[in-house]
């Protein structure tokens, strides 16, 4: 199963298969064995990614992984993986980049919650 367009046919599976093998895959983020079912991205990329195909999905993620990139954030370098892996957005995300990167589209540092963690207390609990 080494095809760049490799896909599980999610629309004939029943609802019960579906959510075993989301609950699977989500054991297999940050592994080289990702199916490209479950989500791994923050908030920053997720109109991006929600679109990409299950290949290109183990493509970003792969190459995220092979870059030591925090699968939860949204750097310019996450968004130059996904204009490689997916060119219908190849363009509009160099254009954002040539223009101060993707700051604008960022989600601010306090409102970032990575999955599975609190969020970030301003105060020391006594």
């Amino acid at each position: 199963m080494r095809d760049s367009t490799y896909m599980i046919d999610l629309n004939v599976v029943t609802f019960d298969a579906f959510c075993k093998l989301n609950d699977l895959d989500k054991t297999f983020i940050g592994t080289p064995d990702y199916m490209g079912v479950a989500y791994f991205w923050g908030h920053g990329v997720k109109h991006y990614l929600r679109e990409a195909s299950q290949a290109q999905r183990r493509r970003i993620h792969k190459k995220w992984l092979e870059q030591g990139l925090d699968l939860y954030d949204d750097s310019d370098d996450h968004f130059r993986v996904i204009g490689e892996v997916m060119p219908r957005f190849r363009q509009e995300i160099q254009n954002s980049l040539k223009r101060n990167g993707f700051e604008q589209y960022r989600v601010p540092e306090w409102n970032r919650v990575k999955f599975g963690n609190k969020l970030p207390s301003t105060a020391e609990v006594a």
